[in-house]
């Protein structure tokens, strides 16, 4: 018996170090389970996609923003000349057209048409400084309904002054540099409007009609495709007669 105790005692696998160092406040590493593993990896991909969904949120909120930037840049763009040429400054410009007949511009001048008037009288957010403004403004929008298809732009006297300096910039000339401090120093509207439109035609083409003008019908209707210049004439009973 004495025998076999001390053989067995002598079989018996001794303690690792691990387990014997235990008792110092060092333990034993804990086996990994499959488990843990699985959860793990859980978290791993959930992590992933709260990552690729956080990146997406940004990129989008990026495009917003970029988007928005870019409509305001174009909006404030709109309208000044000097920037980009254009006369974009009409609340009321007309969209595509009614009919075939004027989906295809076939005259030699362009689709487009100006008014001027000391401030934008379609502009409902300015004063009216006169009580006849609100029947002139009728009577413009009435122009613009006779000509669908037609790009109209409504010039202020900074408009036209802008105009002008550009005129002047290009042809370099020292009688038409006189021009811009001229209708700067006019106070008769009839007057300005004539220096505006010159200087409007002169850049892009087009017709002019002036706010007090008023239509009966479309006067591409009346235009030859072929037409280079138009004017018309005053009625025969007019105190000048020929004038245009």
């Amino acid at each position: 018996m004495t025998n076999k105790s001390q053989m067995l005692r002598q079989r018996a696998p001794l303690p690792n170090k691990a387990a014997r160092q235990s008792g110092s406040g060092i333990s034993s590493p804990l086996p990994l389970h499959s488990t843990d593993l699985h959860d793990d990896e859980s978290r791993g991909k959930k992590y992933s996609e709260l990552s690729r969904n956080h990146t997406m949120f940004l990129f989008i909120q990026l495009l917003i923003a970029f988007t928005i930037l870019f409509l305001v840049l174009a909006s404030m763009s709109r309208g000044r000349f000097l920037d980009n040429d254009s006369f974009h400054n009409n609340p009321l410009q007309q969209q595509e057209v009614n009919g075939p007949a004027y989906r295809q511009h076939e005259h030699i001048i362009p689709r487009v048409a100006y008014f001027t008037y000391s401030y934008n009288i379609l502009n409902t957010t300015v004063f009216r400084e006169l009580p006849e403004d609100e029947v002139l403004a009728n009577n413009v929008r009435n122009t613009i309904a006779l000509h669908p298809g037609t790009e109209f732009h409504f010039l202020t006297d900074d408009d036209c002054l802008a105009a002008i300096r550009k005129v002047v910039d290009m042809d370099k000339s020292s009688k038409l540099r006189k021009l811009e401090d001229y209708f700067l120093r006019e106070d008769r509207g009839m007057i300005k409007a004539d220096v505006c439109r010159g200087a409007a035609l002169f850049l892009s083409g087009g017709l002019y009609f002036d706010v007090d003008l008023q239509l009966r019908m479309n006067v591409w209707d009346m235009i030859k495709h072929d037409t280079e210049f138009v004017v018309p004439l005053v009625h025969k009973d007019h105190k000048v007669k020929g004038a245009f």
